[in-house]
């Protein structure tokens, strides 16, 4: 984490989960955990819940806050004793994230030194005048709405230029999208609310929460596949109360810079149940390995015929940017209006390209209509099987349509 504090560009997590699965929990256990308060690190949470929630959400925090109640009414947001912020969207979104950027560096200019309160004690320290005067945050956490589909929100964040400015100094970036769920509700939850479907789809970290509650080792593991049955891709942590490690939620680059993948990450090992697969959905791996021997090499990730699935397609040969550009724009733009068309919620990939013979992979990366690729970063390499891959997270994905449709987009 120390990286990041030296970071100056601020990554956004964005927070994700149904109604009472622990999110606020979990920012309480970031904002107030050991690694926390030993890095130094500060964090600005902003609430995107509706109406009346407002309220309950800052109550939960207020034993940890510094500013008036009446401060609080007029400014629209809260400190916390430990230096981080909590604030209530108003109006857009993107407006409260800039209004809490350049707050926080006023704050800075006007003063000479700052207080960092614990629980137990206050300590009065001289403000820095190196790069913390000009950096606001280490991290933004957005908190949703227990019944939003972060979708749009991961969009709009993800595309607004405003956001980044003084040539990265102060700019705030999409980093990842975490979601919540309740091990003891989330298969009725599945079920019953698309919301809780989608949410899991775009997910690149799945926090199992609650899985105390859970009576059986063998109910957790059918929990654990029916998530992975949705989003094959994404990293699945198991926990009790909202107790994780950051590092398996902050910083994880699952948007600008890095591919982050259990499909496509690099890695020595040579079977593919390992190269494509933390632990669980074994059987689903294999799929692929037996798929990865024909020349074909594609394969669909999902037992069960789901509203959501992972589709996960490789190629051979060189990619023709302006072939693939146009498949993923059809994919993207079209096919979701025509009647059973696909929908892709979320896509990412690396493109093996012929421009120089030392260079790195091109990087997909996608939400629902939104896409980019851009040119890897110095490192990144294909894996031992030299196959471009990318990943598809949607409703009505068939493997076969899809299949033809990317491997015209390459040459040998």
């Amino acid at each position: 984490m120390n990286e990041t504090q030296k970071n100056k560009v601020v990554p956004i997590t964005v927070l994700t989960g149904f109604l009472g699965s622990g999110k606020t929990t979990l920012v309480n256990h970031i904002l107030h955990s050991n690694q926390t308060e030993l890095h130094g690190l500060k964090i600005a949470v902003i609430l995107n819940e509706f109406g009346t929630d407002l309220g309950i959400e800052k109550k939960m925090m207020l034993p940890f806050t510094t500013t008036t109640e009446t401060q609080e009414q007029r400014d629209g947001w809260v400190e916390l004793d430990n230096g981080c912020v909590c604030c209530t969207v108003k109006g857009s979104l993107i407006q409260t994230i800039e209004k809490l950027m350049k707050m926080e560096k006023k704050k800075k200019k006007k003063k000479n030194e700052f207080v960092v309160q614990t629980r137990s004690e206050e300590v009065k320290e001289e403000a820095k005048e190196d790069e913390d005067e000009t950096k606001a945050f280490d991290y933004i956490l957005l908190e949703t709405t227990g019944l939003a589909n972060p979708g749009p929100i991961c969009g709009e964040l993800w595309v607004d230029d405003a956001l980044l400015e003084d040539n990265m100094e102060n700019a705030a970036v999409l980093d990842s999208v975490v979601c919540v769920a309740d091990a003891k509700n989330i298969e009725r939850q599945l079920e019953e609310h698309v919301e809780a479907r989608e949410q899991i789809a775009y997910a690149d970290v799945i926090v199992l929460n609650k899985a105390d509650l859970v009576e059986t080792e063998e109910e957790l593991r059918r929990i654990r596949e029916k998530l992975e049955s949705i989003n094959a891709d994404a990293k699945l942590v198991v926990s009790e109360r909202s107790k994780v490690d950051l590092s398996q939620v902050l910083d994880q680059k699952s948007y600008k810079g890095n591919v982050k993948s259990r499909l496509m990450k690099e890695t020595k090992e040579t079977t593919t149940t390992k190269r494509f697969f933390a632990k669980g959905a074994k059987d689903l791996a294999m799929r692929i390995e037996e798929s990865s021997k024909s020349s074909n090499s594609n394969s669909i990730i999902s037992k069960h015929d789901e509203t959501i699935t992972t589709v996960c397609l490789t190629a051979k040969g060189f990619v023709d940017k302006e072939k693939f550009e146009n498949w993923i724009e059809d994919l993207l733009w079209e096919k979701r209006n025509e009647p059973n068309g696909a929908d892709v919620l979320r896509c990412k990939g690396i493109l093996k390209c012929k421009s120089k013979s030392d260079a790195p992979p091109l990087i997909l990366q996608g939400v629902r209509d939104v896409y980019e690729i851009t040119d890897g970063f110095d490192g990144l390499k294909l894996q031992e099987d030299g196959l471009s891959k990318v990943v598809l997270i949607g409703r009505r994905l068939r493997l076969d349509e899809l299949r033809v449709g990317f491997e015209s987009c390459f040459f040998l």
